[in-house]
């Protein structure tokens, strides 16, 4: 199981059955929405491939896909999870969920949805690899496809009672939401090759990885920074010496946080997850005017993890 968050500061726009729009007139002329009559509504998204839409009711919101397709959020739950801008326009409230992939283990949840939800996997057909009866038809989605857990509900002796899910194709996942590491580890992306790295303390309660020769080049860097007294230079090597923790990256690209580092992370507070940004995408969010110490750290570093904080 993972963990996710929905990326911050993310806006969506959506629309709002049973009001004025004009992109729910255009979904029905295309007969991506049909209106049933007393407040129903039949939604055919991106996984309604069976011959009927989602059922979707008054109130209920509409998303559009990156593919184009809509898709609906019961009334309640995307209130609960959206701030409003203005006029279709939303600010995404993030809040940590559980979710499934194909490639992970078989897990207690995945047992009761396919036990008391009739979820049916099927390994022949990787497009329609998931099926089940889910806002009053059937829905399908490939084998990329995120399960998602907006709600488990258990008993006082811990037994799963109810689960609330859905699917979510791989693209509109990666666009929506963030995979949360855990607390002790971090994975690093499909492409790296390096087989050790350099963590070390960042900005604002930051970590910072770096790949060996890069580390190297770091160093040599701060070394350079000849307009800064000697003494300020070499405590500031010092520091970041010291500071330094060499760690493997286990097959599964994945490398272990010492308890050091870990702490200085939570330094500012319980956090609920952390996440992986690459060092130049990450480099504006920090500073917005990076010293030159921050320029070669930033432009050095491979990779920076930061803490997600508990609201």
């Amino acid at each position: 199981m993972f963990r996710v968050i929905k990326k911050q500061g993310k806006i969506v726009e959506a629309y709002r059955l049973g009001e004025e729009s004009r992109m729910i007139r255009h979904l029905m002329e295309e007969g991506k929405i049909i209106e049933k009559g007393s407040g129903i509504f039949e939604v055919f998204s991106q996984e309604a491939v069976h011959g009927s839409g989602e059922i979707a009711y008054t109130g209920d919101f509409i998303k559009v896909d990156a593919s184009g397709m809509p898709y609906p959020n019961t009334g309640g739950f995307f209130l609960k999870n959206h701030r409003r801008l203005g006029q279709d326009r939303y600010e995404q409230i993030p809040s940590v969920l559980l979710a499934w992939r194909s490639d992970q283990p078989m897990c207690e949840e995945m047992e009761f949805l396919i036990r008391e939800k009739e979820l049916k996997i099927d390994t022949e057909n990787p497009e329609t690899y998931y099926t089940a009866p889910l806002w009053g038809t059937r829905l399908s989605a490939s084998e990329t496809a995120m399960i998602l857990f907006y709600k488990i509900d258990r008993d006082a002796d811990g037994h799963i009672r109810d689960i609330d899910f859905n699917f979510v194709q791989r693209d509109e996942f990666d666009k929506t939401y963030r995979i949360l590491e855990s607390f002790e580890k971090v994975r690093l992306p499909e492409e790296e090759t390096e087989t050790e790295m350099i963590l070390t303390v960042g900005e604002r309660n930051s970590l910072l990885i770096f790949a060996p020769e890069r580390w190297k080049q770091f160093l040599e860097n701060l070394k350079g920074l000849t307009d800064i007294p000697e003494k300020v230079r070499n405590d500031t090597l010092r520091f970041f010496m010291r500071s330094s923790f060499f760690a493997e990256v286990d097959a599964d690209r994945c490398i272990e946080i010492p308890e050091k580092l870990l702490a200085y992370l939570k330094k500012e507070g319980k956090i609920q997850g952390i996440y992986l940004y690459r060092a130049k995408e990450a480099a504006d969010g920090f500073s917005p005017a990076m010293s030159r110490l921050k320029e070669i750290l930033y432009s050095c570093a491979s990779y920076v993890v930061v803490g997600e904080k508990i609201k």
